[in-house]
């Protein structure tokens, strides 16, 4: 809803709509909701902490990949700076948000509980034979967002870009979402197994990109 509102205000002024820029944010705010029910609100850099820190650790992710030296710790001493002060606030978040369910679970303060990611993690982490401790937790989740963040916005960029070339391709997925969906406001699970086509389409960029 937060991005189709922003790409129609965006149309109504006619401006050129970065995907690639903007399918991060999508994705953020997906995982953090579904995995953390968290709200986070990617779509204002000023206002999402979790947003600005990934975006941090991000660049220094691509310099340390792209710039040989950056890992010795002979190129751009600002950036990687910020990519620690990024890693370490999402680290806080994730800590304060698992610390928080956990009471939760134990119904320390008096909250639902939501059945998401984090609710089945903890469950099942509460069993006498698992080993996983709170850092463990804190270093999985945000292992999950900073790899499900960028691959799923990548997939997604090089899915319109495909889309763009091969017209036939577009609008046979067009109409099995159309048949589909119908009038839905939201994507079911039900939905979802029935998009036969979309999921081959996302396969085969996959196997393109």
């Amino acid at each position: 809803s937060l991005f189709l509102d922003r790409l129609q205000r965006k149309a109504k002024d006619v401006s050129v709509v970065a995907l690639a820029e903007e399918f991060p944010r999508v994705t953020l705010d997906s995982i953090a909701k579904v995995a953390l029910n968290l709200e986070i609100n990617a779509f204002d850099e000023t206002a999402s902490e979790v947003s600005s820190a990934l975006r941090a650790a991000f660049l220094s992710f691509r310099e340390a990949i792209t710039n040989p030296l950056y890992r010795f710790g002979l190129s751009k001493h600002d950036l990687a700076v910020s990519a620690r002060a990024g890693a370490q606030k999402v680290r806080a978040i994730m800590r304060k948000c698992i610390e928080k369910r956990l009471a939760a679970l134990k119904g320390d303060n008096g909250t639902t509980v939501p059945n998401d990611i984090l609710t089945l993690i903890l469950h099942g982490a509460a069993s006498d034979n698992c080993l996983l401790t709170l850092e463990d937790l804190i270093d999985d989740f945000v292992t999950f967002f900073v790899a499900g963040t960028e691959t799923t916005a990548s997939l997604l960029s090089f899915t319109i870009l495909e889309l763009s070339e091969h017209p036939t391709v577009y609008h046979r997925l067009r109409d099995e979402l159309r048949s589909v969906l119908g009038d839905s406001v939201f994507v079911s699970f039900d939905h979802v197994t029935r998009l036969q086509y979309l999921g081959q389409v996302f396969k085969e960029v996959m196997r393109r990109h």
